[in-house]
């Protein structure tokens, strides 16, 4: 099936359950896994569902929750910069066609790197950009299979 022109629509990402070792607040990693997500979709030629009560549902709906969010240590990536330390941030979902599941999702991202070890905050969300890229990648592999 080919991709352009389908609708989705991107369900919130829960953190509930997720194993967090981060001490900042999770809005702007959230916001970045959804914003990659979203922004590498419509790139490849889909159209986000409008919103309101007279919109038409959408045909392919992403949902699902982050596993981990770990921050790593910063004096570990700064000493044993490629071995130790690393930020990482982990994604698991789902992805249904007009209601019936194509495929299961999961991705990790590690960041280690940046001036004196890298910003903890910014690492994350580096890593969620990456899983919101990836995700977007193996939804349009999927939608492709049918």
């Amino acid at each position: 099936m080919e991709q352009k022109g389908v609708t989705f629509c991107v369900q919130a990402f829960g953190t509930e359950a997720a194993a967090i070792t981060f001490t900042g607040s999770l809005d702007k990693v959230t916001a970045a896994f959804r914003e990659a997500l979203e922004k590498r979709l419509q790139k490849k030629g889909m159209a986000p569902a409008a919103t309101g009560s007279a919109s038409v549902p959408a045909q392919v709906e992403i949902s699902g929750r982050f596993v981990r969010v770990d921050e790593g240590n910063r004096w570990l990536r700064y000493l044993l910069t490629f071995f130790a330390g690393h930020a990482i941030v982990e994604v698991e979902g789902e992805v249904k066609l007009t209601g019936n599941k194509i495929a299961d999702l999961h991705h990790v991202a590690k960041q280690a790197g940046g001036f004196f070890g890298g910003g903890n905050e910014s690492l994350l969300v580096l890593c969620a950009r990456s899983c919101g890229n990836t995700f977007a990648d193996r939804v349009i592999k999927a939608i492709r299979a049918i």
